[in-house]
């Protein structure tokens, strides 16, 4: 499929957390941090290895996203980025993804849904003067990729509820959290 999310667990356990009062799924997101906990997202050869802080911004990401998706088509977004990106029609959706983790140079995914067809370019903010998406050569698509709105969505999912999993399965309490009870609802109303 031209979009993936490769998520590589290396399975190492790790110790439990020390649990104090207001601990939550949001917490458990950066206590969850095995040995070789990654994920790569690919873009049709475009390739962001993601790992800890960026791994973190790729999780809380991925559930407004696939909700956004599955909304369907409304009013066009109006993202910062819209003008930046003059062929995407108007009515289109526009969801970004900005990873800082990166710190200089940030990779920008922009996700342009327009009925069942969501478009994904690969960009750079460039942040010298005035920020800009900007195609790095040798990192970006000139082009954006064209993929099915429900493949995108069932990638989403498929990452997140692998993630969620193995979370739980680290910290079996974190199954009576109501954020992390919230996610496994919202994920399942995902389902087509």
């Amino acid at each position: 499929m031209p979009f993936e999310i490769d998520y590589v667990n290396g399975g190492v356990r790790v110790p439990l957390p020390d649990v104090h009062e207001g601990y939550d799924l949001e917490s458990a997101y950066h206590d969850y941090d095995p040995a070789a906990l990654s994920a790569t997202v690919t873009v049709d050869g475009y390739a962001l290895p993601l790992q800890s802080t960026g791994f973190v911004e790729l999780v809380r990401a991925v559930l407004p996203l696939a909700e956004d998706l599955r909304a369907g088509p409304r009013a066009g977004s109006e993202d910062e980025y819209r003008k930046q990106l003059p062929e995407v029609p108007r009515h289109a959706r526009i969801h970004t993804w900005t990873f800082p983790y990166y710190m200089t140079q940030l990779p920008v995914l922009v996700f342009a849904a327009d009925g069942p067809g969501v478009s994904i370019y690969t960009r750079t903010l460039e942040t010298s003067r005035e920020p800009r998406l900007v195609v790095q050569p040798g990192r970006d698509r000139e082009a954006p990729v064209e993929v099915a709105r429900e493949d995108v969505i069932a990638e989403l999912r498929g990452f997140l509820s692998r993630y969620l999993d193995d979370v739980a399965s680290a910290f079996p309490f974190i199954v009576d959290d109501p954020m992390y009870q919230d996610h496994v609802r919202r994920l399942a109303a995902l389902a087509p």
